[in-house]
């Protein structure tokens, strides 16, 4: 079929018309799509007040209360209340949650720390007892020279039971400068109670000017010293199984040093067991007890007590009073002549 050349013209007309209209439309439709310029900007913004407004810094004193009061667990507490004490004033709960916050995560160096910032800023009994209610928990890699110096007691204490033995020795170390440094709050202002664990040895001590008392334990003995402005004991006994038991001793001295009292015996399970031997003024009082720790001693008649230690003529005796023979037990706590 043949057209004719104006034919042939208007058809090509009518194709070029649609191609255009089509590419129209198909540029329409990618415009609806795609956001303009403005539009991807308004979105970025706002993304980031979205991200500022999560991340706000921590201005005043008010904006770490807020974060604190907010926070979801202790230990992000204790993140805040780092940043917050390094440059803002705090208040006396705050110091006191933060120093528990740090006793609990196990830091008891920063508790003690936290505590002292306390008691410098307002230095009342009552922030000084907060200290002393506090146990420090300390290792050679915190304190080397510590771990020094409880080995030098023990050697001392291992000497207790010599005749000549003196407390001299032990008193000159608990005043020395190096056991202030360690072991004393604030000068001895306040009571230091320190729980001091190695490989070599152990010790819980309590530490001030006026007194100290130090439970040492070294392989399978533990140790005792009190020194105070009365005197000093001494002591030691068998550990088994972390526990004291088997052989015990314990001595008092006067604050002349005189020797006021000895104590030889063996614990089990907290009480005296087999034979206890005791000598004040140099007068020796022995006793006999079963495996319970009750007296197998025969009662003077008529005693309102239990008579526990006799001398070898029976003429004198230790006693406890206002006790039942088929029910008391010679309870190491209770009697008084140390426990440790």
């Amino acid at each position: 079929m043949k057209m004719s050349g104006n034919k042939k013209n208007i058809y090509s007309q009518v194709i070029c018309i649609a191609v255009v209209l089509a590419m129209m439309l198909c540029a329409c439709n990618n415009a609806s799509q795609q956001p303009d310029a403005s539009q991807e900007q308004a979105a970025g913004e706002a993304g980031a007040a979205d991200n500022d407004a999560d991340e706000a810094p921590l201005v005043t004193e008010e904006d770490y209360r807020g974060a604190i009061a907010a926070a979801e667990d202790d230990a992000k507490k204790l993140e805040l209340y780092k940043e917050f004490s390094s440059g803002y004033k705090m208040n006396e709960n705050e110091y006191v949650e933060y120093a528990t916050l740090c006793g609990k995560a196990g830091d008891t160096i920063a508790q003690r720390e936290v505590l002292f910032m306390l008691y410098r800023i307002d230095p009342t009994e009552a922030h000084g007892q907060l200290l002393s209610d506090m146990t420090l928990n300390i290792t050679s890699s915190d304190d080397e020279k510590a771990g020094e110096l409880l080995k030098s007691i023990a050697e001392e204490l291992k000497k207790c039971e010599g005749e000549d033995f003196s407390p001299q020795g032990i008193k000159s170390i608990v005043s020395s400068d190096d056991w202030k440094k360690s072991f004393y709050i604030d000068n001895g202002t306040f009571t230091s109670n320190t729980k001091y664990s190695s490989d070599a040895v152990n010790a819980e001590v309590s530490s001030d000017t006026l007194s100290t008392r130090a439970v040492i334990t070294e392989g399978d003995m533990r140790y005792l010293c009190e020194i105070n402005f009365d005197g000093a004991n001494v002591g030691s006994v068998e550990v088994k199984d972390e526990k004291s038991e088997g052989k015990y001793f314990y001595r008092q001295f006067d604050a002349e040093e005189v020797d006021i009292m000895t104590v030889n015996g063996y614990i089990k399970d907290g009480h005296y067991v087999n034979q206890l031997d005791i000598t004040i003024a140099g007068i020796v009082y022995q006793g006999m007890f079963d495996d319970a720790g009750k007296t197998k001693e025969e009662q003077p008649e008529g005693l309102e007590g239990v008579a526990y230690a006799f001398t070898e003529d029976r003429s004198n005796y230790l006693y406890v009073e206002d006790a039942d023979a088929a029910t008391w037990v010679a309870d190491v706590a209770k009697m008084g002549f140390g426990e440790f």
